[in-house]
Formats: structure tokens, C-alpha cells, sequence
């Protein structure tokens, strides 16, 4: 399993903002970590050479900003040849209020 955390230098998705982190209910051991700064996970540096060298041929997608980061990773991988399967279920938005403030911030 991958940790992947989308982080920004401000608003919601900064490291200050105490939002970038596992969720509590999340008990796992990732085997690999990063932190991204694109809505693509698989473009980010470190994270396709790391897939490659697992030889790891199937990406299952679950995350928050479904709309931006889960789904630009699922069309990414693909392109790429990985076999993607999203987990709708375990797809999520930030909360209406948090984003509200994060627009009033701008």
C-alpha cells in the first residue's frame, strides 16, 4: 500500500493546515510514501520508478478530490499501461466548509 498526500503551500492541503495526514481509521504500513504537488500521483518524481522496480502492473485508486486527483492519476496510469481500478466507495471531497473558507482565503 502507497501513502499519498497532496500538498500545497497554502490553504486546505498545506501541511500547516493539519488536513495532510492518514486518516485516523487507517492502520496500514505503506510500503512506499509521497507527497505530491500535482493532481497525478504517477507523475510525480519517485513514484513510477518505485512502481517499476516492484514490477507492479495494477493501480486500485481510492482518495479525497476524486474529480481532480483520483481521476488525473487513474487517466495518467492508464495512459501509461497500468490496469486501473477505481474504489468509488473509498473516493471523498473535503468537507463543503473547508472549502468555503479555502475560496474566501483567495
Amino acid at each position: 500500500m502507497v501513502d499519498l498526500f497532496h500538498v500545497a503551500p497554502q490553504g486546505p492541503f498545506a501541511l500547516e493546515s493539519g488536513w495532510v495526514k492518514r486518516m485516523d481509521f487507517l492502520q496500514h504500513e505503506a510500503a512506499f510514501s509521497v507527497q505530491k504537488h500535482v493532481h497525478s500521483a504517477v507523475t510525480e518524481l519517485g513514484l513510477l520508478p518505485w512502481l517499476e522496480a516492484q514490477a507492479i502492473d495494477m493501480l486500485i485508486i481510492s482518495g479525497i478530490r476524486t474529480e481532480q486527483c483520483c481521476e488525473a492519476t487513474a487517466r495518467v496510469a492508464s495512459d501509461l499501461g497500468f490496469k486501473v481500478l477505481s474504489v468509488s466507495e473509498g473516493d471523498a471531497h473535503l468537507p463543503d466548509d473547508v472549502q468555503r473558507r479555502h475560496a474566501q482565503q483567495r
